[in-house]
């Protein structure tokens, strides 16, 4: 699984929920302040309106902390 984060976000509420059920997981920094920020398509399909945090696995994508 996949979590795309930025500090400063509602992102720990995802890296929480990870955590407390023992999933394994890696983290992809979005710089959502970057003034040249190009989002990947990978990001884009987890998050197509480019917030976070959004987790990917596989086929399955997700957005929005609350859903999360």
């Amino acid at each position: 699984m996949k979590l795309y984060w930025a500090p400063q976000t509602r992102s720990p509420r995802a890296i929480w929920m990870l955590e407390e059920s023992g999933i394994d997981y890696e983290m992809e920094l979005v710089d959502l302040r970057g003034t040249d920020r190009q989002d990947t398509d990978a990001f884009l399909a987890a998050s197509p309106m480019g917030k976070v945090p959004a987790i990917s696995d596989g086929n399955v994508h997700m957005s929005e902390s609350a859903a999360i």
